[in-house]
């Protein structure tokens, strides 16, 4: 087990802990947010011949399996949370089931499958569905309905850019996309060198802004969410990636 494995995997518990301290403290917390979000690498991630990509949302959406949440044993182990842990790192899975099998369709997730396909454009080898892509979120803890407010948002920040982090070093992303709009800036822009940087950033056409991590880091870009935009524009954004990652 890696030492960033560890690292994130920490935080993800801790991200579970708050969620039981903000619902306890609170208790109209528990009917505003949804059950917290974990990311975890599809199987073949690490061995997969494409680019690997982190692509990161604004919160989920509705309840996020709520209820498969809190069935979950809370007391099984010494850090009380390893059902949960396990639970939380499974929801991703589900997901990306129901896009492969099309009864979960949006734009965000028509993206997600354009950017997995643009980091195979090159590698010709049989592949599963998305294995070259992991989901992550601005926000950890999202709401029950469109996305946590500002003062819902505030308990979750500094945590949300540690885990970010913490993200970026255990799955090691070729390309980073972050597809968020002005949500959680907070956590996540570009003027703030806490989690991307903020040097040599570069604004290409229709509001998609990219950088080079580094020498040898990723290529990071950052545009809009997709949600509720003329079909054309993700086009666009997939235009520049597919033309700067080739570079």
């Amino acid at each position: 087990m890696s030492s960033e494995f560890q690292d994130l995997q920490r935080l993800q518990i801790e991200c579970i802990a708050l969620y039981h301290r903000l619902t306890t403290e609170n208790t109209a917390n528990k009917d505003y947010y949804a059950a917290p979000f974990l990311s975890c690498e599809p199987s073949g991630y690490f061995s997969t011949s494409g680019k690997k990509i982190l692509f990161v949302g604004q919160a989920t959406d509705r309840q996020y399996f709520f209820d498969e949440f809190h069935s979950a044993s809370t007391v099984d182990g010494p850090n009380g949370y390893n059902s949960q842990l396990i639970e939380r790192r499974s929801a991703p899975k589900k997901v990306f089931d129901a896009v492969e099998t099309e009864t979960r369709k949006s734009a965000f997730w028509t993206l997600a499958q354009k950017l997995s396909e643009l980091g195979f454009r090159n590698a010709d080898a049989k592949r599963s569905f998305m294995e070259n892509l992991v989901w992550s979120n601005v926000a950890k803890i999202g709401a029950k309905r469109g996305n946590p407010t500002k003062k819902f948002l505030k308990p979750q920040i500094e945590l949300s850019k540690e885990t970010l982090r913490a993200e970026i070093a255990y799955y090691k992303p070729d390309i980073i996309y972050v597809a968020h709009s002005s949500f959680g800036e907070e956590i996540v822009n570009k003027d703030d060198k806490s989690v991307f940087g903020s040097d040599g950033w570069i604004k290409d056409h229709d509001d998609i802004w990219y950088r080079r991590e580094g020498k040898n880091g990723p290529i990071i870009f950052a545009s809009d969410h997709p949600g509720r935009k003329r079909k054309l524009l993700p086009s666009k954004w997939l235009s520049v990636v597919e033309e700067r990652i080739k570079n």
